[in-house]
C-alpha cells in the first residue's frame, strides 16, 4: 500500500520498465509508473516494500541483474559435444541494485518515489553483483530495518541501515557473504524466519547443483552457516534450488521448508565432462543462417524439470527430509521457480503457488496432517488499517513463544500472504506480543484466547512492555 489509502497497489518487475500499478479501491489498477518518478529500468528481478526511515511510508528496493543493454543478452553458450543453453553469470557484466524512497503524494495526488541509491550508499563497485533475491528486517535488532540480497555467484550483501539513509554492507563482517569455505555461490532464492526459536531471523538461500542450500543462523546480528549441522547440505546437492519459505506446514510449532527446484542446465548432460561455464555465441547469428533453431517449447523445457522438496523441522536443531510423502507439490517434476504460500482457502493452515518457466503455474492445497492448531494474524497500522510490512510478534502459550515477521517480500519473484500464520500444539494462548515498525523497541501486549481463528490487532488497542524486559524473558 504504497499511497497509504488502505488498500493494497501492485509492481510489477520487468526486463525494463518496472511498472506500479495503483488500486483505486474498487478492483481496478491504474499505471502511474511515468507520474510516481519510478525510474527502474534494468534487469530486475525481486523487488521488496520496507519503510527504512521510519516515516510511515513504504520505500522500494528492487534487486538487479546484469548491467548490459538489452541486445547484449540475446546470446547464449556453447558447453560442448552440441550443448547450448544458458549463460554463466560471470559473463554477465555485474549491477547496482536500486534503492527509491517513498517521498509521499506529489503536487498531482500520486505517490511519488525518489532514487536514493547512491546517496543511501548501495551503488558501489565493490558492492556490485547479479541480484536475484532481497528481503527486508531487522537483522541486528536495534529497531532499524535492513536488507539481505541473494546474488548468482558473488558474495551476498548485508545492508545494515545507518539510522541517517545511509547502509552499510557488512556480509563479510557479520558471516552471511559467503558461506563456511569462504565461497559465493550461486544464491537465487530467499526464505525467512526463526527457525531456531531464539528471537532473531534466520536465512536460507537455494543454490546451484552441485552447491548445498546454505542456512545462516543468525545470533545477536552474526551469522554462522548450520547448513550440516541441520541436515540441509546432502539432500540438496543434485538440485538448483529457486522459490523457498519458512512455514510451518504441520502446525507442530516449528518452521519447515517447502522448496521449488527447477534446472539451470538441461538435467540430459548436468553429469557431462561439459564445461559449466560455456562459450558465448552468437545466437542472433546462428538462427539467421539456419544453423540453430528454437526448439518446441514443451520438449525443450522438459530438459530442464526437477523435483520440488519438503523438509520437515524436528524441533531438535535438524531437518529431515519427506519429499517423498508431499503428495502432488513433489510428485511431478517441473522447471519450477517462483514459490509463493498463503491460506487460500482460509482452512487455517498455509497452501502453495508455484510458478513455472516454460509453463502453467500450479497451486497445491495444504493437506499434510496437522499434529497441533493454528492462528492467522492480520497487523494493521490504525491510521490507515495498512498492514504493518516489517512488524514482529510473539505468541506466547505457557512457556512457550513463537516468532513471526511480517514480512511478505522473500522467496524469489515472489509477494505472499500480508497474514501471520503460527502453528503451536494447544488450544488456547496467554497474549500476542508486538514490535511496530517506527523504531520503537517497545512490545505491545494484546489478550489471549482460543486459537484456531483469524485475529486483527491494531496498533494502540493493547498495553505495552518495554523491550529489555522482554529480551530479558525472550532469553
Amino acid at each position: 500500500d504504497v499511497d497509504n489509502d488502505g488498500d493494497p497497489d501492485v509492481l510489477v518487475t520487468n526486463y525494463g520498465r518496472d511498472r506500479l500499478y495503483l488500486n483505486d479501491g474498487k478492483g481496478h489498477f491504474r499505471d502511474v509508473t511515468a507520474a510516481s518518478n519510478l525510474t527502474s529500468n534494468g534487469w530486475a528481478n525481486s523487488a521488496a516494500f520496507c519503510d527504512y526511515d521510519r516515516d510511515g511510508r513504504l520505500d522500494l528496493f528492487i534487486t538487479q541483474y546484469g548491467a548490459e543493454a538489452f541486445d547484449a543478452h540475446k546470446r547464449a553458450c556453447d558447453y560442448g559435444a552440441g550443448h547450448v543453453g544458458y549463460c554463466s553469470p560471470l559473463e554477465f557484466n555485474p549491477s547496482t541494485d536500486v534503492l527509491f524512497h517513498n517521498e509521499g503524494p506529489g503536487e498531482n495526488g500520486v505517490v511519488r518515489f525518489r532514487d536514493v541509491t547512491t546517496t543511501a550508499g548501495i551503488d558501489s563497485d565493490r558492492a556490485k553483483g547479479t541480484g536475484f533475491c532481497v528481503v527486508p528486517a531487522d537483522f541486528n535488532q536495534d529497531g532499524w530495518p535492513d536488507f539481505y540480497v541473494a546474488n548468482d555467484m558473488y558474495p551476498n550483501r548485508l545492508w545494515i541501515n545507518q539510522k541517517d539513509g545511509t547502509f552499510q554492507d557488512l556480509g563479510l563482517q557479520t558471516g552471511s557473504a559467503y558461506n563456511f569455505l569462504g565461497r559465493g555461490e550461486a544464491s537465487m532464492g530467499l526464505a525467512i524466519g526463526d527457525v531456531d526459536s531464539d528471537g532473531d531471523p534466520d536465512l536460507l538461500s537455494t543454490h546451484f547443483t552441485d552447491e548445498t542450500n546454505t542456512l545462516y543462523i543468525n545470533d545477536r546480528g552474526q551469522f554462522r552457516d548450520a547448513t550440516e549441522q541441520w541436515q540441509l547440505g546432502l539432500p540438496s546437492r543434485r538440485h538448483t534450488g529457486w522459490g523457498v519459505a519458512f512455514i510451518d506446514l504441520d502446525h507442530d510449532g516449528f518452521l519447515d521448508i517447502p522448496l521449488v527446484n527447477g534446472l539451470a542446465l538441461p538435467c540430459q548432460w548436468r553429469n557431462s565432462d561439459s564445461d559449466r561455464q560455456g562459450d558465448v555465441i552468437d545466437l542472433e547469428a546462428l538462427t539467421e543462417s539456419g544453423k540453430a533453431t528454437v526448439a518446441d517449447p514443451v520438449a525443450y523445457w522438459a530438459n530442464y524439470v526437477d523435483r520440488n522438496q519438503v523438509y520437515f523441522n524436528t524441533g531438535k536443531k535438524t531437518f529431515v527430509e519427506k519429499t517423498q510423502s508431499a503428495g502432488d507439490f513433489s510428485r511431478t517434476p517441473n522447471s519450477g521457480r517462483g514459490l509463493i504460500y498463503g491460506d487460500v482457502d482460509n482452512d487455517g493452515d498455509l497452501d502453495l503457488l508455484v510458478t513455472t518457466t516454460g509453463g502453467r503455474a500450479r497451486l497445491y492445497r495444504n493437506d499434510v496432517p496437522k499434529t497441533g492448531h493454528w492462528l492467522r494474524i492480520r497487523i494493521l497500522l490504525p491510521k490507515h488499517r495498512r498492514d504493518a510490512y516489517g512488524a514482529e510478534l510473539i505468541v506466547v502459550a505457557g512457556d512457550k513463544r513463537f516468532h513471526r515477521i511480517l514480512n511478505p517480500a522473500s522467496s524469489f519473484l515472489a509477494s505472499h500472504d500480508p497474514r501471520a500464520h503460527v502453528g503451536l500444539n494447544t488450544t488456547a494462548f496467554d497474549r500476542i506480543e508486538v514490535r511496530w515498525p517506527d523504531g520503537s523497541l517497545e512490545w505491545e501486549h494484546f489478550e489471549g484466547g482460543t486459537t484456531d481463528r483469524e485475529i486483527t490487532l491494531i496498533r494502540g488497542e493493547g498495553t505495552q512492555k518495554t523491550a529489555s524486559q522482554d529480551r530479558k524473558h525472550r532469553e
